[in-house]
């Protein structure tokens, strides 16, 4: 009998080591990966990447690779892609019919959001056979985003291919800090929630100290929101009049200028941050009044016709309209075309983001309980809140991925929890 309990224990602990590095391997793939084929092949977007991460989990969970826990819940989400690619098909052909634009992208588009919607499924799946071991596997990624930045900040990268290397501020395998900042607010948000002390104060430093080293507003915005939802008020304080103090003695200059949404962008790659973003604000107002508040169609934005001034601006400046596509920050785009039911998708994000944000610092000061599942999935629900409204990268991107599979695995667990009431009962 001491044997086989023996036995049974080294096969439950190896079984625990599989799916934790199984995770780890995942999360890793599905945040470096995207960004990773971008800067070193000559592609136009993260799409490339992601459509390989996907393809990937895909042949695991053909060889079995990956276990799918709820025969019926994967049942529901397969007729839920099929019923969101059908409403997205019927809404893009009468906005082709408002605003032209091709139809053979739209139709592209969807067969890669319905592989997207498939591979979030079995990420989710691998997230919730090792949820007990997702608070490590989070430490592991998130100590991988502090090398990067390191490396960032100290000029050590690889020759790239992409254009966004002649910025000479790429964070490898991000050819920018804001991509950078957009991939780790989750993960940074994550560390300080389930920190305690100065482990907490530890993370939200040195972030901040990258966010200097860097010269990126959009990681200084995502270690303030950090630093918001994590430290007490009398830390949050002091923690503000240190970084007060400390900016006495940094050049102030750069975050101004991007602050300066009122300014003409003259000053090429130094405005282009402000740039974007007011060239999709530009995007989105004139796709709305075009097709009457309908939107242009599902990822048609670079396709369609649009009017925005600044977008000539950046192309005269880069030479390159990628920023187009992307619209900005993600909240343009979905605004600009899906029109209406965009801007109902952000009032139902803002709406799930602060109900999630509050639930965040209830955890973080001790004041309630939240099972991994719930810290991540709500970390993932606040954290993506840099992709929407500060800068963007389209909508497959691997930063987007991972929060969508965030957002399932919270559904995965609360459906585990339903039908284990009704088993009890």
């Amino acid at each position: 009998m001491p044997i086989t309990n023996s036995s049974t224990a080294e096969s439950l602990s190896l079984s625990s080591s599989v799916a934790l590095h199984k995770l780890v391997v995942a999360l890793g793939m599905a945040a470096f990966l995207p960004a990773t084929v971008f800067y070193l092949f000559p592609v136009s977007s993260h799409a490339v990447g992601l459509l390989l991460v996907c393809l990937i989990l895909m042949g695991l969970a053909a060889i079995g690779g990956i276990r799918v826990l709820s025969p019926s819940l994967t049942i529901n989400w397969l007729t839920m892609i099929g019923v969101a690619a059908a409403g997205l098909l019927a809404h893009g052909v009468i906005a082709h019919a408002l605003v032209p634009s091709p139809i053979t992208q739209l139709m592209q588009s969807l067969v890669f959001l319905a592989v997207m919607l498939i591979a979030i499924y079995l990420l989710a799946s691998i997230m919730q056979e090792a949820a007990n071991a997702l608070p490590q596997a989070m430490g592991w990624v998130t100590l991988a985003f502090a090398v990067s930045g390191i490396l960032g900040a100290l000029r050590l990268q690889p020759p790239g291919a992409s254009i966004a290397l002649s910025f000479e501020k790429s964070v490898f395998p991000f050819t920018e800090p804001s991509q950078f900042a957009i991939a780790f607010s989750t993960f940074l948000l994550h560390a300080c929630v389930t920190s305690r002390g100065w482990r907490t104060l530890a993370w939200l430093g040195f972030a901040g100290g990258l966010a200097l080293m860097l010269q990126s507003l959009s990681v200084m915005v995502a270690v303030t929101l950090a630093a918001l939802i994590t430290l007490p008020i009398f830390r949050l304080a002091v923690f503000a009049a240190v970084g007060g103090a400390m900016l006495t003695f940094v050049d102030l200059q750069y975050y101004l200028d991007r602050l300066d949404f009122g300014a003409q962008g003259i000053n090429g790659v130094e405005s282009l941050s402000r740039l974007v973003y007011r060239q999709g604000l530009e995007l989105a107002s004139d796709a709305f009044q075009r097709s009457s508040g309908w939107g242009i169609g599902f990822n048609q934005l670079g396709s369609a016709p649009f009017s925005s001034p600044t977008a000539d601006l950046i192309y005269r400046i880069l030479r390159n309209d990628s920023n187009l596509r992307d619209g900005g920050f993600t909240a343009a785009k979905l605004v600009s075309e899906l029109g209406v039911i965009g801007i109902l998708i952000m009032l139902l994000y803002v709406f799930a983001a602060g109900f999630s944000a509050l639930a965040l610092r209830r955890y973080a000061l001790g004041r309630l309980h939240l099972a991994p599942a719930q810290v991540v999935g709500r970390a993932a629900i606040v954290g993506v809140s840099i992709e929407l409204m500060v800068r963007g990268q389209g909508y497959f991107s691997g930063s987007l991925f991972i929060a969508a599979a965030a957002v399932m695995l919270l559904y995965m667990d609360r459906s585990r929890k339903r039908e284990a009431m009704v088993t009890t009962e």
